[in-house]
């Protein structure tokens, strides 16, 4: 038998897994949102290697509209270009070290690498990411979001609010949108592992969001309490 060659397999892995990430991802998409996932920041010197990475970066701009499909009221509410980072972990959410530590830079380099942003604006945007969580200015809104299993009280105070999705939100905007437009997002076989899944769910689940929702938190590796 000829063996497959090894970029099928790789590509065979990596749609073959459910990660949070994933998760994340078809309810940004399912937002509007396009999305880069796993944007890696690289050092300015020797070991090269990966010196950390975005979860996700995206993009959502005002007049998006889809059939009458009714995104989350936290996205709908912006008339400008809405930037976001997000950061999603498994437990509680929260932000890793360079999204928090100004001396590292590395707000100055994502937003540098992905260039829609004046160079000049810069380090006024990276400072305000850090202070505040967000930067807005008439152009644009960019933000820093956590996914997680629930929310942090460590980063809930509403004097330097950060947005926080909890996955069992995250589940109940998919099982809505998928059971409300049943017709339109039945041809899905061009959608991803994790999006066939999520519909397959979907499927068995039709009658129960709450047996919807267990499931899929099961399914993607996510405890509850």
């Amino acid at each position: 038998m000829i063996p497959k060659p090894r970029v099928e397999l790789r590509c065979s892995r990596q749609h073959s897994s459910l990660e949070v990430e994933h998760l994340a991802h078809w309810y940004l998409r399912l937002n509007g949102f396009m999305t880069i996932n796993d944007f890696v920041l690289h050092p300015d010197h020797k070991p090269w290697g990966q010196r950390t990475d975005a979860d996700i970066f995206g993009v959502r701009f005002p007049f998006r509209q889809e059939q009458n499909f009714e995104d989350d009221q936290t996205f709908r509410v912006q008339t400008k270009p809405y930037f976001i980072i997000a950061e999603i972990t498994r437990g509680e959410c929260k932000l890793n070290g360079p999204w928090t530590d100004p001396t590292r830079e590395s707000m100055q380099y994502v937003l540098r690498a992905l260039g829609a942003f004046e160079p000049s604006k810069l380090d006024d945007i990276a400072g305000a990411l850090y202070e505040r969580y967000y930067y807005e200015d008439t152009d644009c809104r960019i933000q820093l979001i956590a996914f997680g299993r629930q929310a942090s009280p460590s980063f809930s105070d509403p004097l330097r609010p950060l947005i926080q999705v909890d996955f069992e939100s995250v589940c109940r905007f998919i099982y809505g949108r998928f059971t409300k437009f049943l017709n339109i997002k039945k041809d899905h076989q061009h959608w991803d592992f994790a999006g066939r899944t999520l519909w397959d769910l979907s499927e068995a689940h039709w009658n129960s969001e709450a047996s919807f929702v267990k499931e899929t938190l099961n399914a993607f590796g996510i405890t509850t309490a």
